[in-house]
């Protein structure tokens, strides 16, 4: 059995969205005054009608497929989202007024909810927290912290606020399940139980929003619930000042939306890099998982907007292939202006650039970007004529090196060697007998206990014990594969060397040595052992190795 993924998207909807509606109908919604059921059932209906309005429709162009997308920032969709959270912060206003003879702390309580979802309304809306490192952790905290307080106010509240006290707690929960943790699922490309898809399902997508859709509608059916209690006859003008106050949140949404043009610097890491044909590369955003979620490009008004497309591919650095890719017409319906008249169609392109379950973990990758056009059913790389980005060659700029981290297991083990910068030589297997001419297996387990920024060379000396002549080779630790610039906290991994014993290798009993000394000064690192007592020399003592002719 086949079905597409918009219609297991409604499937879900459906399953979800209407046994809360029909509960709330039935439980909270004889509570409600005749102006609160009014704003409560034109919102959920107001979703509901945009969810298969995206549904039924058929996008003649990549700007209609964005206007209703459910996922997309500064469309119609986000509109509704932000405008919802924009009214649980008036209304909650409206609390915090009418609580005044209830004492501070309560209306500080609702001031505070009235500035968190005006926030969230702004930001459903531009979408700006990704740009900010760490946005999941300062979203968490906050709902949390809005948790605890709504707790403490339902404690002293009167029991008849209870059930409205508990609507707000399970709409924050669905928001962040719907933000936090759905968002951060894997897709389901392989089928779903018995059902086949004709995609992957993008649990990120459309189904996270419509959990957030049904959180953020429950703590706005809460806010009504103690609006109706605390003001059964809510005077007229009070009614229509919170109606303008919706109609004005989504005019200045639409006056100051990006669409429009607004006077910005580059939302992410500003770039210059200039190919054929004028067109510019002005910044790149780069996600929390290193991918880059965006690029900024200046293209010719002169050029038709089926002209130019961008690929962007996740490629392997040591095989020089291509493990994952992106590639779409550029478009421009998101202009951003970046200072200046030169610089007026600067337009963000959005890069959905999905990691497959076999990518290699472990191993140097490269995300790089090729811009391309259009020519005859052909489509032409344009060449790089200047970059202060590198390049993997004259059409391909490498946007971010970075590295997929294996899942490994805590160590509690003591290393042999601990080096500057968080590198450790966890230990060493090694043969106490070999053959010169022949090939030495050696392998080093390390690990890494900081993310990495040193760039490091491991030598591996044989010192002769009766002579003191020596004989070494040097190479990165774990090979080419894995850099140790590109280390990260918690990695464990190790590699075996194949050492090539020369021939003419004089006889006898070799003390091993290794260590690890920078790429750009030559300077070994500092290393200690597991006493933390430093090695002469920087220099781990291995054991030895007797060598026979």
């Amino acid at each position: 059995m086949s079905i597409p993924v918009k219609t297991l998207t409604i499937l879900f909807a459906a399953a979800f969205m209407l046994p809360v509606a029909l509960i709330s109908f039935r439980r909270l919604y004889p509570f409600l005054t005749s102006f609160a059921k009014l704003i409560a059932s034109a919102t959920i209906a107001a979703h509901i009608a945009l969810i298969m309005v995206w549904f039924v429709a058929q996008p003649a162009s990549a700007l209609e497929e964005w206007f209703w997308d459910i996922d997309r920032e500064w469309n119609i969709q986000s509109i509704l989202s932000s405008t919802q959270f924009a009214m649980i912060s008036g209304i909650a206003l409206v609390l915090a007024w009418k609580n005044r003879s209830e004492g501070a702390w309560r209306r500080l309580y609702f001031v505070g909810l009235a500035l968190i979802f005006l926030y969230l309304g702004y930001d459903e809306y531009f979408g700006l927290k990704t740009c900010v490192l760490g946005w999941k952790f300062c979203i968490r905290l906050m709902g949390e912290a809005l948790v605890v307080a709504t707790v403490c106010v339902a404690i002293s509240s009167p029991k008849r606020l209870m059930k409205w006290h508990s609507c707000l707690i399970l709409g924050l929960i669905f928001i962040a399940i719907g933000g936090l943790i759905l968002d951060g699922l894997p897709d389901i490309c392989d089928g779903l139980f018995f059902i086949d898809l004709d995609r992957c399902f993008i649990i990120s997508d459309a189904p996270d929003e419509i959990v957030e859709f049904v959180g953020g509608w429950l703590v706005l059916l809460a806010v009504l619930g103690q609006l109706s209690d605390a003001a059964p006859s809510l005077r007229p003008r009070v009614r229509r000042a919170l109606v303008g106050w919706f109609a004005l949140w989504i005019l200045l949404l639409c006056v100051f939306s990006p669409v429009r043009g607004r006077v910005l610097g580059v939302p992410g890491q500003p770039v210059s890099v200039k190919f054929g044909t004028r067109v510019e590369l002005h910044g790149i955003r780069i996600g929390e998982n290193g991918l880059p979620s965006a690029i900024y490009i200046y293209v010719p008004a002169d050029m038709s907007k089926d002209d130019v497309g961008y690929s962007v591919h996740l490629v392997e650095q040591l095989s020089g292939e291509s493990i994952a890719k992106f590639d779409k017409l550029a478009n421009r319906y998101t202009r951003i202006e970046i200072g200046g008249a030169g610089h007026q169609r600067v337009y963000a392109q959005y890069v959905n650039l999905k990691v497959p379950p076999h990518a290699p973990t472990n191993q140097a990758l490269w995300t790089v970007l090729t811009v391309w056009r259009a020519d005859g059913g052909e489509y032409m790389p344009l060449k790089v004529q200047s970059s202060d980005l590198p390049l993997l060659d004259d059409g391909q700029v490498i946007l971010k090196e970075l590295v997929l981290p294996a899942e490994t297991s805590p160590t509690t083990s003591v290393p042999l060697a601990s080096f500057h910068g968080g590198l450790a030589l966890e230990a060493v297997a090694m043969p106490q007998h070999a053959q010169a001419g022949e090939t030495l297996d050696i392998t080093f387990a390390w690990r890494a206990d900081e993310t990495g920024g040193t760039d490091a060379i491991q030598f591996l000396h044989f010192v002769h014990e009766a002579s003191g002549a020596w004989w070494g080779i040097d190479q990165q630790p774990l090979g080419p594969r894995l850099p140790t610039r590109l280390w990260y906290q918690g990695l464990a991994d190790s590699e075996t060397w194949q050492v090539p014993l020369p021939q003419d290798l004089a006889p006898g009993s070799y003390t091993v040595y290794t260590g690890l000394y920078g790429i750009y000064d030559s300077e070994r690192l500092p290393a200690t052992d597991a006493d933390a007592v430093p090695w002469p020399d920087n220099r781990v003592a291995l054991g030895a190795v007797v060598v026979e002719q």
